[in-house]
Parts: C-alpha cells; structure tokens; sequence
C-alpha cells in the first residue's frame, strides 16, 4: 500500500488504495507512521529526514505491527511480506 500513495500529502484522493481500504483511514495511518518516523529521527539528533533511512519497509511494518488494528477492526487485511 505504501507504493500506492503519496505520504504526507494534503489531499485525501492520494489514499486511495487497491485494498478497499477508506482513504481516510489511510491517510490517518501513514500520518502516524510520518509522526512516529519523525521521532526516530529526532532521536538520532537530525532536524531532517534522510532519504531512506527512515521511511522503509522496515520502519513501516515495524510500526505497523505495533498497533493492534493499524486499520480498524472492519478491515481484514492479507498480509503478504514480499
């Protein structure tokens, strides 16, 4: 899903997915995952993110699977590692 949208935009049309999952509950998903990248880089003392270091597939599940129900309990979702 990540490669379906446009994280951080300001528009909720670039959530839209091909999960059928709402493009609110989206968006309101990848701006936690903005917020929670953004402390990692504060944490390691940068003002700036650096291309890659933090928005990863690695960060992301991480933060995902650290909520119970990232998307709400209506949504199953097949989670395929690839």
């Amino acid at each position: 899903m990540r490669q379906e949208i446009c994280l951080g935009s300001l528009f909720i049309r670039d959530y839209e997915n091909t999960f059928g999952i709402d493009a609110h509950v989206v968006c309101d998903f990848f701006d936690g995952f903005c917020d929670y990248i953004w402390e990692l880089a504060k944490e390691d003392g940068l003002t700036e993110f650096v291309d890659g270091k933090y928005d990863n597939k690695d960060e992301l599940w991480n933060y995902f699977y650290g909520m119970e129900y990232p998307f709400g309990t209506e949504y199953q979702i097949k989670i395929v590692e690839e």
